[in-house]
């Protein structure tokens, strides 16, 4: 399985200036799943948006052998393009914003067998338990000629939700179905796991809000630089194997002899 590096975008909503009339910033994060670490952080220009800043960033990290996670807005042929310069790949969502590439796969999915297939099953938490169907597909050479040879492969995941009703205690099912696309060739486990990988990109933003209280900061000059800061903070921490942030920073100010102790290396 390839490295993941999940590419999100994060709005400190606490350096709004509205007496200067500045939007709140927001930054472009490069997360790396496999050890919870923040490689890199990017301002995104109030004039743009997260797009170029992804593709500059996979130019600038210059990692080769990895994979890059992003959500619908980064499934840009120039993202894949910086990629294949840089000898990584994206794994990105599908959605409206590329409406000819979302209605081919849905007819490769619908006319084509899969070339293979996993299932997941949650156990039940919280009245909800979700199975997570991940069939992929051989693009071959349906795809049209600004993607052709930037998409090795596409999978279909399907996740059925049973919810429990807290009143009458029955369950009913919904149903949503996602596609992906992908660089390099991945098996339907590989492909599901990487997906599923990206959104630990979403559990470092809520250790950032919850634990550091990165929106409620109200710092508004250079805002992004102490949001840097956060990050090589908790780097530090989950670099020497802390799980709980919250309870080692309790720890820290209680004796703080336990962050002179933390390797660097």
């Amino acid at each position: 399985m390839l490295p993941i590096i999940a590419l999100d975008g994060k709005t400190l909503r606490g350096s709004v200036d509205h007496f200067n009339d500045r939007k709140a910033a927001h930054i472009l994060s490069a997360f790396a799943t496999g050890n919870a670490i923040l490689l890199a952080h990017a301002e995104v220009d109030a004039k743009t948006n997260e797009i170029p800043c992804v593709q500059a960033l996979i130019r600038e990290l210059r990692l080769a052998g990895v994979l890059y996670t992003g959500d619908g807005m980064q499934c840009q042929k120039k993202t894949f393009e910086a990629a294949e310069e840089t000898g990584s790949y994206v794994l990105a969502q599908v959605k409206a914003n590329q409406p000819i590439l979302l209605d081919t796969l849905q007819d490769i999915a619908a006319t084509k067998p899969s070339t293979d297939h996993h299932e997941t099953k949650d156990k039940i938490a919280h009245g909800r338990q979700e199975r997570r169907v991940v069939d992929t597909f051989a693009v071959g050479d349906r795809l049209a000629a600004d993607w052709d040879g930037l998409i090795a492969a596409a999978a279909r995941v399907t996740r059925l939700t049973w919810h429990k009703d807290t009143k009458s205690g029955l369950w009913h099912l919904t149903e949503e179905i996602s596609f992906y696309v992908c660089q390099t060739a991945l098996s339907a486990k590989a492909f599901g796991a990487a997906i599923r990988g990206h959104w630990a990109v979403e559990s470092n933003h809520y250790v950032r809000d919850v634990t550091l209280h990165e929106d409620e900061s109200r710092i508004r000059i250079k805002p992004v630089n102490f949001a840097r800061l956060r990050s090589i903070a908790l780097n530090v921490l989950r670099a020497n194997g802390i799980k709980n942030v919250a309870r080692a920073l309790y720890k820290n100010a209680l004796r703080v002899e336990n962050v002179l102790s933390y390797s660097l290396s």
